[in-house]
């Protein structure tokens, strides 16, 4: 079946299943503490997919959690969450991804400025700005195509995280 698939193996193919998720585990080298950072991947949503799913997590929930992920939404688009603990960035994409393509998403937090950006295809599609954020270190493992309870339908491929904003 990876004849039908535009992007070359290798990929991730989740099902939506709890247990199909990557599971990297937590290191002090991807909690980022207050400091600024990226996390880029590709992606492909299946067509008309409604399913609401962690694309990555590492500890933020969709209520202010300590920690940085990215969700899929009900509606097809991204979402980016940084928090830690009290106050967050909460951005939604507004490009809806859900169309069976591969996507390429990045996004950012400049601690400096406390921006975070979140792009789709290499255009920015989100800003926002939260000053006050501060430690998103935690204890969580990191989760690629979950947080343990929410898990997508679709593949993912190319996950990067870096300690500076691109």
């Amino acid at each position: 079946d990876h004849v039908a698939n535009t992007m070359p193996a290798p990929y991730y193919r989740f099902d939506g299943s709890n247990g199909t998720e990557i599971i990297v585990g937590d290191d002090p080298s991807i909690d980022f503490g207050t400091g600024s950072f990226s996390l880029s991947f590709r992606y492909l949503i299946p067509s008309g997919d409604t399913t609401v799913g962690w694309l990555c997590w590492k500890g933020a929930t969709t209520s202010g959690g300590q920690g940085y992920g990215i969700i899929n939404t009900s509606g097809g688009a991204s979402r980016l969450l940084i928090g830690d603990g009290t106050d967050e960035i909460d951005l939604s994409a507004g490009t809806a991804t859900n169309d069976g393509k591969w996507h390429s998403v990045i996004a950012t937090f400049d601690s400096s400025t406390g921006v975070g950006n979140l792009y789709t295809d290499g255009v920015l599609d989100g800003t926002q700005t939260n000053a006050s954020v501060g430690d998103k270190s935690n204890a969580d493992d990191l989760y690629i195509g979950s947080n343990n309870s929410q898990e997508i339908i679709g593949q993912i491929s190319d996950v990067k995280l870096y300690n500076l904003a691109l």
